[in-house]
């Protein structure tokens, strides 16, 4: 991996059951462990994040893991030796303060803290790398993706497109 990483990217936390994770930045050294990760998603989980039902080819599965560290960042959690959730970002070519942000967390982790571990993380290292602005879209039925950016301690705007609900908010 390339780019602005620093030690302040990487961050361990605890489940509620002390389940220890730690957060880091994710490059090319981790495709592997994206592929093994994609293959324990649900297919819910997975339109949820893409919109569709896909398979991870490998120029998928690269393009996941390409980051420079500035304007495409991954953070993955570890835990057990395996990736059990992402959070990136994508800076947007037309406004370099703003950033589309996105968050995947395993299915049988999901509600344990994770995302909202991740999405802190992700903003801290949006903040350092000038972003201002994360936005995202989710699906209508996504009111997950949605009280994660609240449980992250955010105020976001929505505007509902029919076909998907972007959400956006303030870094601060």
């Amino acid at each position: 991996m390339s780019g602005d990483t620093s030690a302040a990217d990487v961050r361990p936390m605890s489940l509620a059951d002390g389940t220890p994770v730690q957060l880091r930045p994710m490059g090319p050294a981790d495709a592997e462990a994206v592929r093994s990760l994609w293959g324990r998603l649900s297919a819910r989980t997975i339109e949820q994040r893409f919109f569709t039902q896909q398979t991870l080819d490998d120029d998928a599965l690269h393009h996941l893991v390409a980051m420079d560290g500035r304007d495409r960042f991954a953070l993955a959690a570890w835990a057990g030796g395996d990736i059990i959730g992402v959070a990136r970002f994508d800076r947007l070519p037309e406004d370099p303060t703003t950033a589309e942000f996105a968050v995947t967390v395993q299915d049988d982790v999901q509600g344990r803290g994770i995302g909202t571990g991740l999405l802190r993380a992700l903003v801290d290292a949006a903040k350092t790398r000038g972003v201002r602005r994360l936005h995202g879209d989710v699906l209508p039925g996504n009111d997950a993706m949605r009280r994660l950016v609240a449980a992250a301690g955010y105020t976001s705007t929505e505007r509902d497109y029919g076909s998907s609900i972007a959400v956006s908010f303030n870094l601060g």
